[in-house]
Formats: C-alpha cells, structure tokens, sequence
C-alpha cells in the first residue's frame, strides 16, 4: 500500500470518527453490561450507575478542543420479565470545567419494561425502556461530567455518547411552525465552497412578540435564533437572552451572544430586508418530556429597534 493512499485511509478513518456518534468510557473500573435487543446488529455497553458515580473526562479525544458537542446520555432500569407496571429511575448530572459548575440537574424517569436483556451479566431481568437526556457543550480541556446516584432511586444502567456539534441533515428532523400563523422567512448562506444553501421555516420576533409551539413529548428539540443586523441603525446587542416557558410557566433563560455571520446570510425571500445582515446561527437543545406540551420564546432585553429570527426543529430519539 503506497503511502498516500495509507494517509488517505488514516484520514478517512479520523474524519468518520468526528462524524458519527461515539461511545464513551467512564473513568476507572466500571460493571460493564453488554446489552442486546437494541440493535439487530450488535450490543450496546452500558455501565452500573453504582454509590461512586460515573466520571468521564478527556473528552477532547473525541471532539477537538473548542468545538461544540452533543452528549447524549441515554439510562436504563432493570425490571422483572412479563411486568406489567412501571419502574421509575433517576439520576443527578453534574457538568464541570475546572472548579466551575456549567450544569447540576436532577432527572428522573418512569418507563416500562422492554425485550432487551444482558444474557451474560443479569440472566431472568430484562431492561426498561430508555430516558434520553442531551446538553451542548464547548469543550474544554478541564470539562468534566459527572453522573451521581439519586437517593432511593433504583439501579440505573447508563451510557453516554458524544459527537461534534453540526448543522443537521433537515430532512431527517421535523420543522415545527408556531401556533400563532405568523409570516414565515427563507435565509441563503454561503457554504465554505461558495454553494449558496437555503434553510426555511424562520420566524420574526422582538421584544413586544414571543412564538408558541405545541409539541409532543418524550423528544428532543433544537432551538435555532439568529440575531438581525440594521445597517441603518447603530443599536446593536453584543448579548441578548432566550426565555423559555413550559405550559406557561417559567424554565429556562439562555444569554447568546451576537455575532455577525461570515457566511453572508440573508433574508432570501422579503425585499423590505434587503439591506439587512444576519448574525451567526446560535442553539440550544431542550428535552420535552412526556405528553402534550405548549412553549413559549420570548426575549425581553431587546428594544423595540432590534429583532431576531427564530425556528425550532424536532429529532427523533435513538
């Protein structure tokens, strides 16, 4: 084999690698399980969540240092063959860079029992169905994540996955329209080959305005917001926030910060926005849980003068 065509191959290899999905393995010597009758065509390895925890650190071997990723954790509970009941599980999730705590949430999870088993490990139990939680985070070379057991909870077994952070293939995630029938906006970007790319479905908002959306739990969703630049004016926001509210009640607020996009993006398909230029696309990830849920985006430290574009894309869970 030629040395280029190896360096090709190696190449191909580190690219993929970056791409898809991959496991990680939590610090020290952890209980193993190897569970079948997720995938037809291999197991899956998921780890007791035993009285220590679960730490996973070094996270740049799989994302480069500075880029965003996706960590996906994804927790089971043993339940007894043929039941018919419900077993409830939960855990506390702790995300740390250096001495700084970016995340401390409790999750807790009621599932049934499923067709999946550890044949060599838990002989006579089978495992419930999954709880999926996902976080974006920039890494870092201190970043940490810590998974701890949640007093009286039953045993979880967890694995967790990451990937870089990328723009998703929209035709296998679904685009949610709010409930307000509002004028929807089509943006063209420039891609780093100079292919000009169109994505749809945006919204218009400012500080007098908010959007709704009625979604349907467990999923996951990704909320898109794009900051609009007034060439005529010079009241720009460095920073600007995202409320949050679930079923009219306050969850969460996101601090973004503005920045002007180096892809020339552009409203495409409105002439009144012609001279107006967009900033770069920002997200973040929010897991709905069960059932029927109505939400709510608003942003309240804009003026008037200042508007913002704004989607919401759902994905499945896997």
């Amino acid at each position: 084999m030629s040395q280029s065509l190896l360096y090709k191959l190696i190449l191909s290899v580190i690219l993929i690698s970056l791409i898809f999905p991959r496991h990680i393995k939590p610090r020290g010597n952890e209980k193993l399980y190897k569970l079948s009758g997720i995938s037809n065509k291999s197991t899956r390895s998921y780890y007791l969540l035993d009285e220590n925890g679960l730490s996973y650190s070094n996270l740049k071997r799989y994302v480069e240092d500075g880029q965003n990723a996706i960590i996906k954790i994804i927790s089971r509970s043993q339940i007894a063959p043929n039941s018919n009941s419900k077993k409830s599980f939960g855990f506390k999730l702790i995300i740390k860079e250096g001495k700084k705590t970016i995340l401390s949430k409790e999750l807790q999870y009621n599932k049934k029992s499923t067709k999946i088993t550890s044949p060599k490990d838990k002989k006579g139990f089978y495992f419930t169905e999954a709880g999926f939680w996902i976080e974006e985070v920039e890494i870092k070379e201190k970043l940490k994540v810590y998974i701890k057991p949640l007093d009286g909870s039953s045993d979880a077994f967890i694995r967790v996955v990451i990937e870089q952070s990328k723009d998703r293939d929209i035709k296998k995630s679904k685009r949610k329209k709010t409930l307000n029938r509002k004028q929807n906006f089509n943006i063209e970007f420039e891609s780093d080959s100079g292919e000009i790319i169109k994505s749809y479905n945006w919204y218009m908002i400012n500080s007098n305005d908010s959007e709704k959306f009625k979604l349907e739990g467990p999923t996951i969703v990704r909320f898109f917001s794009r900051y609009i630049y007034n060439e005529g004016s010079e009241s720009y926001l460095d920073l600007y926030s995202l409320l949050l509210f679930e079923d009219e009640k306050w969850v969460s607020e996101y601090n973004i910060l503005s920045e002007k996009s180096n892809k020339n993006a552009r409203i495409a398909n409105n002439k009144d926005y012609d001279n107006y230029k967009l900033g770069k696309y920002k997200s973040f990830y929010y897991n709905v849980p069960k059932g029927t849920h109505y939400y709510t985006i608003k942003i309240p430290s804009a003026s008037n003068e200042n508007k913002f574009l704004f989607k919401i894309e759902e994905y499945e869970l896997k």
